[in-house]
């Protein structure tokens, strides 16, 4: 899979009357992966950036989870209360896939 490497963080746009309207979430200003509406979403403005931010090292965490999960196979891959299963899932959708039923 191929994104944007590097640390993702949450930055104020700072662009004139726009300042206290977004988040970008990138490596810097000059590298913006997205914004987030802070008058859309007042209440969930820094949690959605936040975790936009967060989503590479979540990636790799659910990625290494996997890695090392005693539990490869033994699931039904249909069964979403197994947590493989549900990890699988979350990497099937990041990379554009589907997993399952879903």
């Amino acid at each position: 899979m191929s994104y944007t490497k590097g640390k993702w963080k949450r930055l104020s746009l700072l662009i004139g009357e726009y300042s206290d309207t977004f988040y970008a979430i990138g490596l810097d200003m000059t590298h913006a992966i997205a914004t987030v509406n802070r008058k859309s979403f007042p209440a969930e403005a820094d949690d959605n950036a936040n975790l936009i931010a967060a989503a590479p090292k979540l990636y790799k965490a659910l990625k290494r989870f996997l890695e090392s999960s005693a539990c490869t196979n033994g699931c039904d891959p249909n069964d979403m209360t197994c947590d493989t299963n549900f990890a699988r899932m979350a990497i099937a959708e990041a990379e554009g896939k589907k997993y399952g039923r879903t």
